[in-house]
């Protein structure tokens, strides 16, 4: 069996991603009942003097999911964490991680680096 490792660009389930929204046609101002049903509230925190906004903590991060068809041991992930450009790692499943990129470097590069540390060619592009 070939290692194969497949990388998705993270969103919270929570807080969506605000890129995506940007990116979608507008449909000459045309919004129908359907579509307001779907738009993300905006989460409040309840405070004294009134409601606050929550701000979506992974606006920050550069966040990728890595799906592997092998399991990922812990010098797998130490070897991971040692790859320039990796600036967080969370464990999802043994066959699933998360990782988050720094500001200064290239999604793709980063990633590469990764599969070329674990020895694995992609076998997906990312998304």
């Amino acid at each position: 069996m070939n290692k194969q490792i497949v990388w998705e660009k993270y969103y919270h389930p929570l807080f969506g991603d605000d890129d995506k929204v940007k990116d979608e046609p507008e449909d000459a101002g045309y919004k129908d009942k359907y579509d307001e049903e779907l738009e993300m509230p905006i989460m409040m925190n309840p405070m004294l003097g009134g409601m606050l906004p929550i701000p979506n903590p992974y606006k920050d991060f550069n966040l990728w999911t890595a799906y592997t068809n092998f399991p990922l041991t812990q010098g797998m992930l130490e070897e991971i964490c040692g790859v320039y450009g990796v600036e967080t790692l969370q464990v999802v499943t043994p066959y699933r991680i998360r990782m988050g990129v720094g500001k200064l470097f290239q999604a793709r590069d980063v990633m590469t680096s990764v599969n070329n540390t674990l020895n694995v060619h992609a076998s997906g592009k990312a998304v």
